[in-house]
């Protein structure tokens, strides 16, 4: 019969895999950054409970291959928390949301990518020396200590400095973004309600640890079961990102006077219809500004007033629009989809086909499907 330990853990499992499920679901429908993030958090929370309900089923002293590499796995999983609860706050900032990829934000990865590969080096070194030599002693030594250290003062320190930079992040929120609508009051106070929970949790963690209170960790997990099913339920709702005041401004106030607008409008014409400089890889709002002889703040300013939309956003709508007519041009039309994105200056197919959904509402497979059933 399960005790009360393995069903309590199997009761947050799924609560973890339903919120990974719904917050997914949320995130393909919107296409909100934060949705992703908080369903990626949910996921390394889950491991973790995971890899508690092994240790529990199977024992800390066994050698079966895949509950040691789970526990090689731990702690690089835990250190990839912080960082996500930065990206999270992070992400309802309009003018931050363009940065919120996997490419900008490696660097927030690194020391528990760094950690995986010494894990992982550790565990099948481990596996190839003969149990009980003096190497074999050393290194498991080695990566006790380390893996020790992460959890009681690195991943401590780190998530200090992550928590830190999120609530600078919320305090700029605050200062700068407006605040005189409902539901700007109300992304701002969940943000505000999600760090200190964490805060609060992430203490309470640390707290059990103590000799005093080892005893009551099935308390704990009753609190973290209750927090989780908080943060999915009140994750999953609709927040709306923040908008800037000053580009407020910049909208109503501040607009372009027509001979700039026209000068821009024929620039910008040349640069796109006759040059394809969209297709330019590295193309980004300084590059093209100096094309067309003109700064980036008028730049920027022109397309979110005569488009209505982001650079990034209006140049992906060119890219995917040139992807289109390859793909429904004989010549090209067989050409393969990373081909394709290649030619229209994304850097990846992933990227490629991220935007062609935003844009066409299909994949770029489906479009091609649909096409040459058509012809």
């Amino acid at each position: 019969m399960p005790g009360s330990k393995q069903i309590l853990l199997c009761l947050i499992l799924t609560i973890c895999a339903t919120g990974i499920y719904l917050l997914a679901q949320k995130a393909i429908r919107t296409k909100k950054p934060y949705y992703t993030i908080l369903a990626s958090l949910m996921a390394i929370i889950g491991y973790m409970f995971l890899f508690e309900l092994i240790i529990l089923l199977f024992g800390k002293l066994t050698d079966n291959f895949f509950v040691v590499l789970s526990s090689y796995l731990f702690y690089p999983a835990i250190l990839a928390l912080g960082p996500c609860i930065y990206l999270y706050v992070k992400s309802f900032s309009l003018s931050l949301q363009d940065n919120i990829t996997l490419k900008n934000n490696i660097k927030h990865f690194i020391l528990p990518i760094f950690l995986l590969i010494i894990n992982l080096f550790s565990f099948f070194a481990l596996r190839n020396l003969e149990e009980g030599s003096q190497n074999f002693i050393l290194l498991t030594n080695v990566v006790t200590y380390l893996n020790f250290s992460i959890f009681f003062l690195v991943f401590l320190l780190q998530n200090i400095f992550y928590i830190y930079i999120s609530w600078v992040t919320f305090s700029r929120h605050k200062s700068d973004y407006q605040l005189d609508r409902d539901e700007t009051a109300k992304t701002l106070r969940w943000i505000w309600i999600f760090m200190i929970s964490y805060i609060i949790i992430l203490g309470l963690t640390y707290l059990f640890q103590t000799n005093l209170m080892k005893s009551g960790k099935f308390v704990l997990r009753i609190i973290l079961t209750a927090y989780l099913v908080f943060v999915i339920y009140f994750g999953q709702k609709n927040y709306e990102e923040l908008n800037n005041k000053e580009d407020q401004r910049n909208k109503d106030d501040n607009y372009i006077d027509q001979a700039t607008k026209s000068k821009i409008t024929d620039q910008l014409k040349k640069a796109v219809e006759g040059d394809k400089i969209f297709l330019d890889p590295e193309m980004n709002l300084q590059i093209l500004a100096s094309k067309i002889n003109t700064n980036t703040k008028y730049l920027s300013r022109y397309i979110n007033q005569v488009h209505n939309k982001s650079f990034t956003n209006y140049i992906n709508e060119l890219r995917v629009d040139e992807a289109k007519k390859l793909m429904l041009t004989e010549d090209t039309r067989n050409y393969t989809l990373e081909t394709i994105a290649s030619m229209c200056g994304f850097n990846s197919k992933s990227a490629f086909n991220t935007a062609f959904k935003k844009v066409v509402n299909q994949t770029p497979s489906e479009f091609r499907e649909q096409s040459m059933a058509a012809s």
